[in-house]
């Protein structure tokens, strides 16, 4: 499984925090967001499509990150304030592709395994996770930062 990391337009609720960085670059204790779900599973790709202002930045201090650089196989799109535990990596392992995730009813990811790059063309082009036209919706135990 791959996984592309997103900032939707929720972002704006850790006012200033955000200003100049994405969401997954907040520290919460000694890591970033980032970092927490790099070390939880070192073996899945991650790239990240943060706000259409910050792209540029991103990309310069990270460029091997690229959504660009997905294959097509499982991806799990993940919005940016969500981690990943063991109980939200457990549920993903029995989810089918082609699922809207969704916790308390609110979107937070997607797993979709066909046209990767369709899906991140969309997201790029402020589609929320909800218009991604995912027929199948999965309760998930998502824990979200807020």
């Amino acid at each position: 499984m791959q996984i592309l990391i997103l900032e939707d337009e929720r972002r704006s609720s850790f006012g200033p925090l955000t200003t100049l960085r994405p969401v997954y670059e907040l520290r919460a204790g000694a890591l970033t967001l980032a970092e927490k779900m790099a070390r939880r599973r070192p073996d899945w790709p991650i790239a990240y499509l943060p706000r259409p202002e910050l792209r540029e930045l991103v990309r310069e201090g990270c460029p091997d990150s690229s959504p660009s650089d997905l294959g097509e196989e499982l991806t799990c799109i993940m919005l940016a304030n969500v981690l990943i535990d063991e109980a939200l990596e457990s549920a993903l392992s029995d989810i089918g592709p082609g699922t809207l995730l969704l916790s308390g009813g609110t979107p937070v990811g997607a797993l979709v395994s066909e046209s990767v790059r369709g899906r991140v063309d969309a997201l790029e082009n402020g589609h929320g996770l909800g218009e991604l036209g995912l027929s199948r919706r999965e309760e998930v135990p998502a824990r979200v930062v807020r």
